[in-house]
């Protein structure tokens, strides 16, 4: 889409939008004829709002590209998932409020525990805590090498955000990451002097990390993925013309919304009570609401991981948004929503 045709079809007006994006709730049944997750939720308020929508299905990037969290928020968002490429490192930076500059590289990482070879066995280090995390970063923080600024930032638990700030760099290199246990942590490979010297210094880098971590545990090295510079792109208000705010909780996703120019605004807590609770706090300083709900993907890699039954789950999640929903914002004739879907997504946009 044409950002400078969106830009020329924005008017003012006097209502406000709420953009509420359910993650992980679409769904398939287990068995054949069994019924979705949203079948076997009890959702009279999310039906009664159906009813007066329209509904439908959304293609966020073409027939048959199938988009990852950033991307697909892009798209959401009106930006071209394609023309406007960004990395997750990018995106989970952001997400942790770091001011990340243009030239800056940026990289998602894990803590994780490694044997005597260098083979990865844990790749997420028995999902330590944030509080046994925290400590670990401040250890990072006093590596040194020679040319580059580095920052670490703990995201959550075993997840960290790095940063290599220095002259003539490029994020088009390879990751440490093998992705998998069982196999050797990687050397970071560029393609041109500019790469290659970015290269040199994160391996530089994570070699010191791994000598500052030998002795701890679970947690004795860092792997580091999705290395991305941050893009230009207009903000959401300049395209809309709408004063825009994020109630999200996740660092990915408050990261994507910071940058189309969103308001982040902080949550005292993590459940979506306390996301509403944001809502109606702010909702005359807005024109615009993006509220993203992680829990239902949550549910479902855990119902995965334990092997226990997904639409109990998530269908639990489906009740408790509609009942708030319900709860918060009366439906009325001047509501008017419709539905979009993206990568399996169910999401709200209602028109207050």
């Amino acid at each position: 889409m044409d950002l400078n045709f969106l830009q020329s079809l924005s008017i003012p007006a006097q209502t406000k939008i709420v953009m509420l994006i359910m993650d992980g709730l679409g769904g398939l049944p287990r068995e054949p004829g069994g019924k979705t997750e949203l079948e076997t939720a009890r959702t009279p308020n999310l039906d009664a709002l159906a009813k007066v929508s329209a509904l439908g299905l959304s293609q966020p990037a073409g027939p048959g590209i199938t988009v990852g969290s950033g991307p697909g928020h892009l798209a959401l968002f009106g930006y071209d998932p394609i023309e406007n490429e960004i990395g997750r490192g990018a995106l989970e930076v952001l997400g942790v409020d770091f001011d990340l500059l243009p030239g800056d590289v940026a990289a998602r990482g894990n803590f994780c525990t490694i044997d005597e070879n260098g083979i990865v066995t844990d790749r997420r280090a028995g999902r330590i805590s944030s509080e046994a995390g925290q400590p670990l970063i401040e250890i990072l923080e006093t590596i040194h090498v020679e040319g580059a600024v580095f920052f670490v930032r703990l995201i959550k638990e075993h997840r960290l955000a790095f940063v290599i700030r220095s002259a003539d760099i490029d994020a088009d290199f390879s990751d440490i990451d093998p992705l998998k246990n069982g196999l050797p942590y990687l050397p970071a490979r560029g393609h041109d002097p500019r790469s290659e010297k970015t290269a040199r210094l994160v391996n530089q880098f994570v070699e010191l990390a791994r000598l500052a971590l030998k002795d701890q545990r679970p947690a004795n090295m860092i792997l580091l993925r999705g290395f991305a510079c941050l893009p230009k792109l207009p903000t959401f208000g300049e395209l809309y013309g709408l004063r825009a705010a994020s109630i999200a909780v996740n660092g990915m996703y408050r990261g994507v919304s910071r940058l189309a120019g969103m308001d982040v605004l902080p949550i005292d807590g993590v459940t979506l009570d306390d996301q509403l609770d944001v809502l109606e706090r702010v909702w005359q300083s807005y024109d615009f609401f993006y509220i993203h709900v992680k829990k239902p993907t949550r549910s479902v890699k855990r119902a995965i991981s334990t092997a226990r039954c997904l639409p109990s789950k998530k269908s639990t999640v489906a009740s408790r948004v509609s009942w708030r929903w319900n709860r918060t914002w009366s439906l009325s004739a001047a509501t008017i929503p419709r539905r979009p879907y993206w990568a399996g997504t169910p999401g709200i946009l209602c028109r207050f």
